[in-house]
């Protein structure tokens, strides 16, 4: 598909509507980081030309008795991730920089595992991804969405398209 993309740039510059295109993957998944590192030159050329959205839930599974609410295939720290993330996704940031500060959260997953902050401090989100990821924070919400979302799609495999 990005091929495809990459390979049609002037289709794609005369385009009036947007490739529509949804990612599903995890926070420590190193094939989602892998993707998703792959993914990012050919979105910073081509981001008018596509309409993403980002979602990291995964193989995860809804729990209430779980630390985050949802069980994940990489542990308590991804579902961490994940949780970040989607709060990130869903901040004040554009479609680019939304696209941007995931890159930037999947580059090194160590981030994730230390529970680091340093994108959302980049891209200026820090504080609504920390309201958002509290106790009185829509976060829970927004992981049960991206639940539902991959459910709907029923692929085996993370990351999926």
């Amino acid at each position: 598909l990005l091929h495809i993309l990459h390979c049609n740039a002037k289709i794609c510059h005369r385009s009036t509507k947007p490739l529509e295109m949804t990612i599903l993957y995890e926070s420590l998944c190193p094939d989602s980081q892998m993707y998703i590192n792959k993914l990012w030159p050919v979105y910073r050329k081509y981001h008018r030309c596509i309409n993403l959205q980002l979602v990291p839930y995964g193989k995860a599974s809804p729990s209430k008795s779980a630390q985050f609410g949802h069980v994940c295939q990489h542990g308590d720290p991804e579902c961490w991730g994940n949780l970040m993330q989607d709060c990130a996704i869903h901040s004040n940031l554009s479609q680019f920089d939304q696209m941007k500060f995931v890159t930037c959260q999947m580059k090194d997953l160590e981030q994730t595992k230390r529970k680091s902050f340093t994108c959302a401090r980049l891209l200026n989100v820090m504080y609504p991804v920390l309201r958002c990821m509290g106790p009185s924070g829509i976060g829970d919400q927004l992981q049960t969405q991206s639940s539902i979302i991959t459910k709907r799609y029923g692929f085996s495999e993370i990351p999926a398209i």
